[in-house]
């Protein structure tokens, strides 16, 4: 089991980025899909960044 929760914030918005980024494609085009989920993708890059680089906690 998971003890630190961030993994999971930062698997809900991989997936959540990669739903957006279809929906999107599929009315407005790839280029705007791609503007819209790339910040929610690299959101959830960066907390899972983060948690590899805190120490563990005892």
């Amino acid at each position: 089991m998971i003890g630190d929760g961030s993994y999971i914030v930062a698997a809900i918005l991989f997936l959540t980025s990669g739903c957006v980024c279809l929906v999107i494609n599929s009315y407005w085009g790839l280029s705007l899909a791609y503007i819209v989920s790339l910040p929610i993708f690299a959101i959830g890059v960066i907390i899972v960044w983060r948690s590899k680089r805190k120490p563990p906690s005892s």
